[in-house]
C-alpha cells in the first residue's frame, strides 16, 4: 500500500495502484481474498450484504464458483468481480473515493493475444459509481496495466541455476515456463486448461460413485485447502489419494 497518498474525508488525494488478480477460484487484491462468484438480482438480496449494486441491478458477490469461461470478456462477470475488489481494497485502506490505476494480470501464454481486449474491457468506463456491501465508492479509472501472472514469483529468486519450471496452477487453468540459469525462456510457455476445478470435480464424481450420494463442493474444499485434520473416515483416504493422483499426474507430465 503506497505510504505518501493523502486521506480527506475517505477521499485519497492522488493517483492509488491497485493490483487485482482475477483468479476462477479467487479474487485476490493486496489485502483481501474472495470466491470468484456472481449471482444477479433485480431486487436488493433478502438476507446477503455481500453485493454490489451498480446500474440498478443487484450483484451477490462469492456465493459460489464462476464456471470456466475461456476468455473473461466474454460476461459482465469479472467486470463486476473487479468493481468488488477495488471496493474490498478501498475500504481496507479507510478509502471511499478515489482515482486509480489498475494492475490486472493474464496467464503467460495469453498475454499477447488477450492484452488489448482485457484493458479495453477492465477500462470500458473511467469514471465509477457503485454500491458494495451497503456502501458508495467512487472511483475515476485513470489506466489499466496488464502484466503475465507468474513471473513475480520467481522475480527474487536469485541465480536460479541450471533448470527451473515455473508452474501456476489456477481454478481452472495451469501456465508453464522454462527458467533456464534464472533466464526465461519465451519458447517454453505453455497453458493446459487444468486446475483445481478439474480437480475438484474428479474427486465429487469419485466420491459420489462410491458413496451413492452427491458431495457438494463446499465439504471438500476444505479438506483440499486446510488439510484432513483429524477426520478418520472414507473421505480422508479418499479425497487424499484423489487429490495426490491428479498432482502426481501434472508432475509426471512436465518434470
Amino acid at each position: 500500500m503506497e505510504k505518501n497518498y493523502i486521506q480527506n474525508n475517505g477521499k485519497a488525494k492522488g493517483k492509488i495502484y491497485i493490483g487485482l488478480d482475477h483468479g476462477y477460484g479467487n479474487i485476490k487484491t493486496a489485502h483481501r481474498v474472495f470466491t470468484t462468484g456472481v449471482e444477479a438480482y433485480d431486487e436488493e438480496p433478502i438476507v446477503s450484504t455481500n453485493f454490489v449494486k451498480y446500474r440498478d441491478k443487484y450483484y451477490v458477490i462469492g456465493e459460489s464458483h464462476l464456471v470456466y469461461q475461456g476468455n473473461k470478456t466474454d460476461s459482465d462477470d469479472f467486470y463486476i468481480l473487479t468493481l468488488a475488489g477495488l471496493a474490498e481494497e478501498l475500504k481496507f485502506r479507510g478509502l471511499h473515493e478515489a482515482e486509480v490505476v489498475l494492475a490486472a494480470g493474464l496467464p503467460l501464454a495469453w498475454v499477447k493475444s488477450q492484452a488489448a481486449d482485457w484493458r479495453a474491457y477492465l477500462m470500458q468506463e473511467k469514471e465509477l459509481d457503485f454500491m458494495f456491501q451497503k456502501e458508495r465508492y467512487k472511483v475515476h479509472l485513470c489506466g489499466v496495466e496488464i502484466f503475465p501472472q507468474g513471473l513475480a514469483a520467481v522475480h527474487n529468486q536469485g541465480a536460479m541455476p541450471g533448470m527451473n519450471m515455473l508452474v501456476d496452477i489456477g481454478n481452472g487453468t495451469m501456465s508453464i515456463l522454462e527458467i533456464h540459469d534464472g533466464r526465461p525462456i519465451e519458447k517454453s510457455i505453455s497453458i493446459e486448461v487444468f486446475g483445481v476445478h478439474q480437480c475438484m470435480e474428479k474427486i465429487q464424481k469419485e466420491l459420489s460413485k462410491r458413496s451413492g450420494v452427491e458431495v457438494p463442493e463446499m465439504l471438500i474444499e476444505p479438506l483440499l485447502r486446510n488439510g484432513i485434520g483429524e477426520r478418520s473416515d472414507g473421505y480422508k483416504t479418499n479425497c487424499g489419494k484423489l487429490y495426490r493422483g491428479n498432482y502426481e499426474k501434472v508432475g509426471g507430465t512436465w518434470l
